[in-house]
């Protein structure tokens, strides 16, 4: 998924992806194609489905960037932490085999927060 964030908004605002083409006066399969990043909003799509998602286009399409990979020693502290506490092990799991991170980059978005150059 190339919009996390347009997931998310349409998400809470309980909209379908036909809603949201139709919104943006898009057919479907364009909405579709754009969605998973085959192809490119153009700037008015992007601001009728900002309007109607009522958030800024700007967040609503920014890129999405990797959470920072861990060194060996931090690595290994940040595996300690996912793997006692049975929440973040879950998390850890779905970033891992639902999007194809690397272990590092799985147990640093796991970590979140948490996860400092202080370690």
């Amino acid at each position: 998924m190339k919009f996390p964030n347009v997931a998310w908004a349409a998400g809470q605002h309980g909209l379908t992806h036909y809603q949201l083409a139709a919104a943006a006066e898009m057919s479907e399969s364009r909405f579709s194609r754009c969605f998973s990043g085959r192809g490119e909003f153009t700037s008015d799509e992007r601001q009728k489905l900002a309007s109607r998602l009522r958030y800024p286009a700007d967040w609503l399409f920014q890129e999405v960037s990797p959470p920072a990979v861990p060194t060996d020693v931090r690595l290994e502290r940040a595996r300690a932490l996912v793997q006692a506490d049975p929440k973040l092990r879950k998390v850890y799991q779905s970033f891992v085999t639902s999007f194809g991170y690397s272990e590092a980059e799985g147990l640093a978005a796991a970590l979140g927060g948490r996860y400092s150059e202080g370690w």
